[in-house]
């Protein structure tokens, strides 16, 4: 189950899913969708900490409820209640999420805040969706490099040889992963 609300929205979720075992994409969202414009913006600081803080809450209200901790997903949520730079904020500090101990689902495909980040340099002859494939897949490498586990994508292919970037990326700078220091002897 990929619950955007982060089981907030539907009292009856977290039963539902701890009944049928099956697993959980837990979100995080700020806010509804109808409140969104009208939020007050985030001072970049704030975003992680709002977003970690959130999820934390959010998987301790699962695990109560039964949901198995093995079958939990952590989505920070980009675009989800959060604006432009609060997005880019996010991205940076993303490897930071680690710390709630679950794999990480990230959804970057299409994101405004990426068109934002590459409208300076953008070919104005493309529709805005087009104009965003090659940001998603930067963006995409960066959350890979960052330990992203799981991506939300609609470009397969894209996604895939954005990930085979990534992954030799990481390949390159622990070549010996068997090897505590990374080094050759």
């Amino acid at each position: 189950v990929n619950d955007v609300s982060g089981l907030e929205w539907d009292t009856a979720m977290a039963d539902t899913v701890a009944s049928t075992g099956c697993g959980l994409v837990m979100m995080h969202t700020r806010g509804r969708p109808q409140e969104w414009r009208s939020q007050p913006r985030l001072d970049l600081p704030e975003v992680l900490p709002l977003v970690f803080a959130g999820l934390c809450d959010r998987l301790v209200s699962a695990e109560a409820a039964g949901v198995e901790s093995d079958r939990i997903l952590a989505d920070p949520g980009f675009g989800f209640g959060k604006i432009d730079a609060e997005n880019m904020a996010l991205l940076a500090g993303l490897w930071r999420l680690h710390q709630l101990g679950r794999p990480l689902l990230v959804g970057l495909s299409r994101k405004g805040f990426l068109g934002k980040a590459v409208s300076a340099v953008q070919n104005a002859d493309l529709p805005p969706a087009d104009a965003r494939r090659v940001a998603t897949v930067a963006g995409n490498v960066a959350a890979i490099l960052a330990g992203a586990h799981v991506l939300r994508v609609h470009e397969l292919q894209a996604a895939r040889e954005a990930a085979a970037v990534a992954d030799a990326l990481l390949d390159a700078e622990n070549p010996f992963p068997h090897r505590a220091s990374g080094l050759e002897t």
